[in-house]
């Protein structure tokens, strides 16, 4: 079995914050859910959900609902979140040749340095 730090830190290398994958994760395991419940669930204060949750919600991440006045809050298929990604990576490789053009602008030629003597053990921390 996949342990939930590993869960965690893969849903985070999907452009969550730790956090916000955290988040993600416990709404999905609850289904329907409140406030209350998904912080109960996380283990993080529910004064701080709220940005989380708007964040995620704007993400699509998340989505938001409301019944009987309560807001409810359901976590988008993990299927839905893969196809996001990558959607995002075909985006990326369709500028990628624009990029790699670009990238002589910003990066200079590599340059070697000579250090001679106890100085140049001193910049090395010895």
């Amino acid at each position: 079995m996949i342990t939930e730090t590993k869960i965690i830190k893969t849903i985070s290398d999907l452009g969550l914050s730790k956090t916000e994958a955290k988040v993600y994760l416990s709404v999905l395991e609850l289904g329907e859910a409140t406030i209350q419940e998904i912080s109960k669930q996380s283990k993080i204060k529910r004064t701080s959900l709220y940005y989380i949750l708007e964040k995620l919600n704007k993400e699509s991440v998340i989505l938001a609902t409301k019944r009987n006045k309560k807001s409810l809050y359901v976590a988008t298929s993990p299927k839905e979140l893969m196809k996001r990604t990558r959607e995002r990576l075909a985006e990326f490789e369709n500028i990628l040749d624009e990029l790699e053009d670009r990238k002589h602008v910003v990066y200079h030629k590599p340059r070697v340095y000579f250090l001679y003597g106890a100085r140049a053990l001193n910049i090395f921390g010895k």
